[in-house]
């Protein structure tokens, strides 16, 4: 899970940004927007304000950071505009998000490895009667 600190290091990096908010309440906002936004899409907060800030001159709304947020996460499957299975609870690594497996790209090529985080990955056979084999 992000934590709000991080969610606000990243809120920061947008103070040059045009309309940034100048009171507390609305940057309070514009972090708990980022903070669902990574949380839904299971993604980093400095990948999303990383977009922002490649893509906007303004300051972001709860719309931009979800648009992002979810561009950030399909990146990240390993097949574009496939599903990404999005395992329960808070992923436990920023390269794999939990499945175990991290994507990699090589020029216009993309594929998965077996992420060093060592999350265990179960068969597609495990609980299904079936031997893997």
């Amino acid at each position: 899970m992000v934590s709000k600190k991080e969610a606000t290091d990243q809120v920061i990096r947008l103070e040059r940004t045009i309309g940034y908010p100048q009171d507390v309440a609305a940057l309070r906002r514009l972090r708990d927007g980022l903070l669902s936004a990574c949380s839904k899409h299971h993604v980093s907060p400095a990948a999303v304000i990383d977009r922002c800030l490649r893509v906007l001159k303004f300051c972001p709304t709860d719309a931009h950071l979800f648009e992002f947020a979810q561009a950030v996460r399909e990146e990240m499957s390993p097949s574009a505009g496939l599903p990404v299975w999005n395992p329960p609870g808070p992923p436990q690594c920023a390269k794999c998000c939990g499945t175990g497996w991290e994507v990699v790209r090589r020029g216009d090529a993309s594929g998965a490895r077996r992420c060093r985080c060592g999350v265990p990955i179960k068969s597609q056979f495990e609980g299904s009667g079936t031997a893997a084999g």
